[in-house]
């Protein structure tokens, strides 16, 4: 069974699986009666039982999906390393990758780990609280929770057919959903928060047109660049056509329940399109070879968790051996003289050791006083960087930090507003001074884009 969550309902689809053909013939659409919250996930979670028990829905092993609004994607890179090394070095990037405090959310990757070149890795994290309402609502309404996945990135993974570049863009009243997949790997997830069309005219929302033609730049097979249209509503050819008109003319645009049924060979043609992502939801857990993101068996978790565990089992074992040691030694101090001898030599041997402990002190005592002469262009450059935004609509080309602390960046935007917006939070930040804008021009032409050159004061 599959859980498809949304901000204010569940939409639900019980497919058994099949041999050839997979029949979706039981689905619903449970609507809260209260927000989710901590407060009400247990009662929420009783009324969801008394409507699976209504309606026939009577599995109890269920998948969860949650709207890319609950999660939050960052593409990082890290330099060759091996599979038993990745979870600590991955664990480290996670921390400094999320403005939120670590330990407040679970944090899942998407990569295929390679030891001799560059690894591009997809961090997606979500908040622990949102977890644990899923898990308890699930719990509350008698259903064994298996995984927690976004939908759009399960629905988008499942629908490839070959390794090409592929967008998913799951469409609902007020937002899309925003996938971008690639060499069979989750490479991107981004909540939109504007429909497909503009209010007030027939076209793309900024946003989406503009992830749009990043894919299609950073399109680097030969296949053609396939988007797939997933909707709450039936596909209008009209919503199709204005992703034809956004992506180049070679590329590949059809609706999710065309994929849908071409590969999972479901029998869903008399259904809602409403269940479509549900549907897709449920037959993608069921693919063990998929890369899907799993908050509830997060890979990080888990191998942290695992390697302490081990190591407390080792602590524990190590210090039986040394009580052991310690009581045979003393029993044959007293029983042979020999044996005293014997006891001398490795004590000896434990002096050498604590000679090179000695020795290594020092050298770390030595490299430490390198943190205390960094240069102050590094804590410029991390306060810089914190005043940048993350949706990523303001960008630099250059930066100039003189060694009095005064610093000039210029870049682009795609407008005035995120220009005065940097400019504001420069302001607020009591590491800078003296800010002034220079100047903001419009690139010119079709572009909406503009030119900017901020000048500052560097105080710490």
């Amino acid at each position: 069974m599959a859980l498809m969550f949304q901000e204010t309902s569940v939409t639900i689809a019980q497919v058994p699986i099949g041999r050839k053909k997979h029949s979706a013939h039981r689905v619903a659409t449970f609507d809260f009666p209260a927000p989710l919250s901590a407060d009400s996930a247990e009662q929420l979670g009783q009324s969801l039982r008394s409507f699976l028990r209504t309606h026939r829905l009577s599995a109890r092993r269920a998948v969860a999906g949650v709207p890319a609004k609950w999660v939050v994607g960052k593409p990082i890179q890290i330099p060759p390393t091996s599979p038993k090394n990745v979870t600590s070095l991955l664990a480290i990037q996670a921390e400094q990758a999320f403005s939120i405090n670590y330990d407040d959310l679970v944090v899942d990757y998407c990569a295929r780990i390679s030891p001799s070149e560059a690894n591009r890795v997809l961090l997606v994290a979500m908040q622990r609280s949102r977890l644990n309402e899923i898990q308890t609502l699930s719990k509350s309404a008698g259903l064994q929770l298996v995984s927690v996945t976004p939908t759009a990135a399960a629905t988008s993974l499942f629908s490839l057919t070959s390794s090409r570049t592929h967008c998913g863009i799951y469409v609902q009243n007020q937002h899309c959903d925003f996938v971008l997949c690639g060499g069979g790997l989750l490479q991107d997830i981004k909540h939109i928060p504007a429909r497909l069309g503009e209010p007030d005219a027939k076209g793309l929302s900024p946003d989406l047109r503009r992830q749009l033609l990043l894919a299609g730049q950073n399109h680097e097979t030969s296949d053609p660049l396939e988007v797939l249209l997933w909707s709450d509503q039936a596909d209008s050819g009209e919503s199709l056509g204005l992703l034809r008109e956004a992506v180049d003319p070679g590329s590949r645009v059809r609706r999710g329940r065309d994929a849908l049924l071409e590969v999972g060979h479901v029998c869903s043609e008399q259904l809602e399109p409403t269940y479509d992502a549900a549907i897709g939801l449920a037959l993608a857990r069921n693919e063990t070879n998929l890369p899907l993101i799993d908050f509830l068996n997060s890979r990080l978790a888990v191998k942290l968790e695992t390697s302490h565990r081990k190591a407390i089992v080792w602590s524990c074992l190590l210090g039986l051996v040394l009580i052991g040691a310690a009581g045979g030694l003393y029993w044959i101090y007293h029983q042979d003289k020999q044996a005293v001898a014997v006891s001398q030599q490795e004590l000896q041997a434990n002096g050498d050791a604590h000679a090179a402990a000695l020795a290594m002190k020092q050298k770390i005592a030595q490299a430490s006083t390198w943190y205390g002469d960094r240069p102050a262009y590094l804590d410029c450059l991390r306060e810089l960087t914190l005043a940048f935004p993350e949706r990523g609509d303001i960008w630099v080309r250059s930066l100039s930090l003189e060694a009095d602390g005064s610093g000039l960046v210029t870049g682009d935007a795609v407008d005035r507003a995120s220009v005065n917006r940097l400019s504001d939070e420069l302001m607020r930040s009591e590491a800078f001074a003296q800010i002034e804008n220079l100047h903001t021009t419009s690139i010119g032409g079709n572009s909406r884009n503009v030119t900017y050159a901020i000048r500052f004061q560097y105080l710490k």
